[in-house]
């Protein structure tokens, strides 16, 4: 897939915590018996301090998808109990995908089809974690705390698109449903699916049958907000056609 296929408007929330998203209802859990895939497209930029990690995305206490300040990967789960680290570091300012694949026997990170890094599920049951979060995309409740400036880790700096979310593992997955052709947003399994291109609004949409719509964090904390934050989330990015998503 060549990324002049991109639309030019995709979401970034910019380092921006008022700009990061927050999924109206819960919708994963690391809890013994479920499992999940999260996928999504990041072209990762660097922080204005270029020594900042950042949250990509976060389920509270559940899990954390994490770029380091050199371009590592980092997907932690349930507090740390599980920690994945990509094999080789991302690209700054290309595209990439990636998969996160949480099974009841293993947890697998995957970017751009390929496994990044795998870890056996523990039999004995860990802490259970206090209540269902929200899915956060573009930060973690804690980056945008200000009360933790300087402790947690930045808020994303780069670009995201076509976030989905299923409520199975990847090898389960229809292989027809290509990470770079659109979802009608009814197939199975699918539990959200956030294209987060398109104007302000459409940036906020669940195109599954879930309808679990997100808001900028701004607009969470302060429902009148949501409009204008939700404007200043769109990235006006026109991807180069010599830039190609697979290296």
């Amino acid at each position: 897939m060549d990324s002049t296929n991109l639309p030019g408007y995709v979401y970034s929330p910019q380092g921006n915590p008022a700009s990061v998203l927050v999924l109206e209802r819960a919708v994963l859990s690391t809890s013994d018996h479920t499992e999940f895939t999260v996928q999504v497209w990041i072209r990762p930029e660097r922080s204005p301090t270029g020594n900042e990690a950042q949250i990509v995305l976060a389920n509270g206490h559940g899990f954390e998808l994490s770029l380091t300040s050199d371009g590592y990967i980092m997907w932690q789960i349930a507090g740390g109990r599980y920690t994945l680290t990509s094999r080789e570091t991302v690209e700054f300012g290309v595209f990439c995908h990636v998969t996160l694949s949480f099974g009841q026997d293993k947890v697998m990170l995957f970017i751009n089809g390929s496994v990044a890094g795998e870890t056996a599920r523990l039999d004995e049951a860990g802490p259970s974690a206090p209540g269902a979060s929200l899915l956060t995309i573009g930060g973690s409740f804690e980056s945008c705390d200000p009360n933790e400036k300087g402790k947690a880790p930045s808020c994303f700096y780069g670009q995201m698109l076509d976030l989905r979310i299923w409520s199975t593992v990847l090898s389960k997955l229809d292989e027809n449903w290509s990470i770079s052709t659109a979802l009608t947003g009814r197939e199975g399994h699918l539990v959200g699916y956030y294209p987060l291109a398109g104007n302000s609004e459409r940036l906020l949409m669940d195109l599954s049958k879930q309808q679990n719509h997100a808001c900028v964090f701004e607009g969470y904390q302060s429902p009148d907000a949501i409009h204008d934050a939700a404007i200043s989330s769109i990235s006006n990015f026109t991807p180069q056609p010599q830039q190609r998503l697979f290296r």
